[in-house]
């Protein structure tokens, strides 16, 4: 999955698409396995996407 689709997936804001992008260190075109998104958006945000 591309950051950009996840990010568009879970409705992330602006804001924290901008600080989730730069945590993550990655191309937002760049494809990157889910589980690993959730994971350091979790990380990163401490919002669990599964509830």
């Amino acid at each position: 999955m591309k950051v950009v689709e996840f990010i568009k997936k879970y409705e992330i804001t602006p804001v924290l698409a901008a600080g989730f992008l730069d945590h993550l260190r990655r191309v937002p075109e760049e494809d990157v396995k889910e589980e690993i998104l959730r994971n350091v958006y979790q990380e990163f945000s401490g919002i669990n996407l599964d509830k």
